[in-house]
């Protein structure tokens, strides 16, 4: 059975993963790590002993797995420990810059320990960063708008990048896209964030979770795909995967597709 700590445990989706880990038969969550005065957590009629930082976590509990949906900083600290410990990250923290992975994929290969990170780990988006890779090369034009829920910290989000860069990587000629030109800009970004070619657009308020809108434009028509988050609970399947598949890799796997097959 392997032997889980979740990082972030008190926020929305560490508190679904918990519930989620305690629930497979296959898995032991054994600790916490977050920001807090209390010493657990508990679910149901289990205490899971919490710490305030990953060092003590890790000298408590003797993890085989750390899942982390914290912030980037927390995120690094915990690489730092866990990899040279041959400890294994599972991560959708989001906000982690390309330095972050940079290290992080040095660690990991340093320590032949397996990270997968993932910007989003529901099924549908996952399989619409696939499409998008692989209808970008029909069309020249694509924008995208993506809303999440008020308190998101970045912007914009890390699937809508991984959109964009999925739509640049599956070009298959050296045009780079087309980005329409608007001759008055009335107001400053009001055409939004530019990938690349693909423009950005995002949204933060109440009444949302997490929606992504992709359409694709050429003379005489459009292609829109369009996935929509309605809870939290659609994560967990690909957070269950990855948990159980972590440990066969030695090295960063970016992507969820990459565990998938696609």
């Amino acid at each position: 059975m392997k032997r889980v700590v979740i990082q972030g445990i008190l926020g929305n989706m560490g508190t679904e993963v918990m519930k989620a880990v305690s629930s497979a038969s296959d898995l032991n969550l054994v600790g916490a790590v977050d920001l807090s005065n209390s010493t657990s957590v508990k679910f149901h009629e289990k205490e899971i002993p919490l710490f305030n930082n990953v060092n003590e976590c890790i000298k408590n509990t003797s993890p085989d797995i750390l899942v982390d949906f914290s912030a980037s900083k927390p995120l690094m600290s915990a690489a730092s420990i866990c990899l040279p410990n041959k400890i294994s990250i599972v991560s959708g923290t989001t906000g982690v810059s390309e330095e972050d992975l940079v290290k992080i994929k040095s660690l990991s290969d340093e320590h032949q320990t397996g990270v997968i990170y993932a910007s989003n780990f529901a099924i549908g988006a996952v399989l619409m960063i696939h499409i998008a890779k692989l209808v970008s090369t029909f069309f020249d034009n694509a924008e995208i708008n993506e809303a999440h829920h008020e308190n998101k910290i970045d912007a914009p989000s890390g699937t809508s990048i991984s959109i964009a860069r999925a739509i640049i990587s599956g070009r298959k000629s050296n045009e780079p896209l087309v980005s329409s030109i608007t001759e008055t800009e009335v107001i400053k970004g009001s055409r939004g964030a530019d990938y690349e070619g693909v423009k950005i657009h995002a949204s933060r308020m109440p009444g949302m979770l997490a929606q992504h809108n992709l359409i694709f434009g050429t003379s005489g028509q459009t292609l829109e795909i369009k996935h929509n988050t309605i809870n939290r609970d659609c994560y967990m399947p690909g957070v269950i995967r990855a948990i159980r598949d972590v440990q066969n890799h030695k090295t960063l796997i970016i992507g969820l597709e990459n565990i998938l097959g696609l």
